[in-house]
């Protein structure tokens, strides 16, 4: 704090009115301070504002193509899971239609065929027994 002179009045006035001017002009410019940080506290504070709005935007978005893109996953894989089922369905029908396709030839050869078969097959054997037997003859 600041020593004034003693008069006989009391404190000289220029040296009070000196001090006091000096006093106006810091507390004059501690208000201008205050006032710009005031100012500089409201633009931080809507720049806050915008940047937490910006921010939900972009979460909000985010979000949404996410669960876009998980919505065309899951349609996707349906369907997937649709084609697997009639790929399933159509491997069963041929399997079927296969087994029943042998089946009949294994009968028809049974019933039909194995009969001749075997016939001819004992033809060749006999013939081939009977031209064997003429070699050994002539021999």
């Amino acid at each position: 704090m600041q020593q004034f002179s003693i008069v006989r009045k009391g404190y000289q006035p220029s040296e009070v009115d000196q001090a006091i001017e000096a006093l106006e002009q810091k507390v004059a410019q501690q208000e201008k301070e205050l006032v710009d940080y005031r100012a500089r506290e409201a633009e931080l504070d809507k720049i806050e504002v915008q940047a937490n709005l910006k921010a939900e935007a972009i979460i909000a978005s985010a979000n949404a193509m996410a669960d876009q893109r998980l919505q065309q996953a899951l349609q996707e894989l349906e369907g997937i899971r649709k084609d697997a089922l009639g790929l399933r369905e159509l491997i069963e029908t041929f399997q079927n239609e296969y087994n029943q396709l042998l089946r009949q030839y294994m009968l028809r050869m049974r019933t039909d065929e194995f009969p001749a078969l075997m016939n001819r097959l004992g033809a060749l054997i006999e013939q081939a027994g009977g031209e064997h037997l003429q070699k050994e003859e002539e021999e």
